[in-house]
This record gives C-alpha cells, sequence and structure tokens, in this order.
C-alpha cells in the first residue's frame, strides 16, 4: 500500500472501519489549491506512517463520498477515526496545522 492513494468510495468506508486516525482529503484534478495540498498530504503520510492512514478521495469520481460527508468546498481535509469525524479544514492548510490536529485527535 502506498502511503498516499486515491480511494474509491468503497475504500474509503473500508478505511473509516480504521482504529487508526485516518486523514481524508477530498480533492480535484484540475483544482490548484488541491495540486497545492497534495505534497502536504504526501509529507504527512510519510511522517506519520503507521499511526494514521491517509487517502485522498477525487469528487468528481465519487460524488457520493463527496454528499455522504458534506463537502461542499475543495480541498476539504476531514479527520476520522472508528468512522466518527473529529475535525474538519476547508481550504489548503499548512503542514504544522494538520499535524497539530492529528496531535489533538490521538
Amino acid at each position: 500500500m502506498l502511503l498516499l492513494e486515491e480511494w474509491t468510495e468503497t475504500i474509503l468506508a473500508r478505511m473509516l472501519c480504521e482504529p487508526r486516525l485516518v486523514m481524508v482529503e477530498f480533492f480535484a484534478h484540475w483544482c490548484a489549491q488541491s495540486a497545492a495540498q497534495e505534497p502536504v498530504m504526501r509529507a504527512l503520510a510519510q511522517k506519520w506512517s503507521g499511526q494514521s492512514v491517509f487517502g485522498r478521495v477525487e469528487v468528481e469520481r465519487w460524488p457520493g463520498a463527496m454528499e455522504r460527508h458534506h463537502v461542499s468546498s475543495i480541498p476539504t481535509l476531514i479527520i476520522f477515526k472508528n468512522g466518527e469525524e473529529l475535525s474538519r479544514f476547508v481550504g489548503v492548510q499548512p503542514q504544522d496545522t494538520l499535524e497539530a490536529a492529528l496531535r489533538s485527535c490521538m
């Protein structure tokens, strides 16, 4: 498994059952802000490997996931644990902000 993968709706549903923290970025390939967020997500996935799981869901390909999680802007990043939403960010976020959120959700 790669440290940061693009997930389908089915994979997202399975990953949300994880007992570890799961950070999901809802994004679009054409979105400049999503492109700016990707390197931060990759760095987090590498740094937090083993402690948390990181994935990306492409909203145009999987609109049902976007609707189910009430995502109306991209990028939207959501931290889950055991299927429960713990934290949400809209727009590009710096790595230190997301790391602080991960620490607070542990």
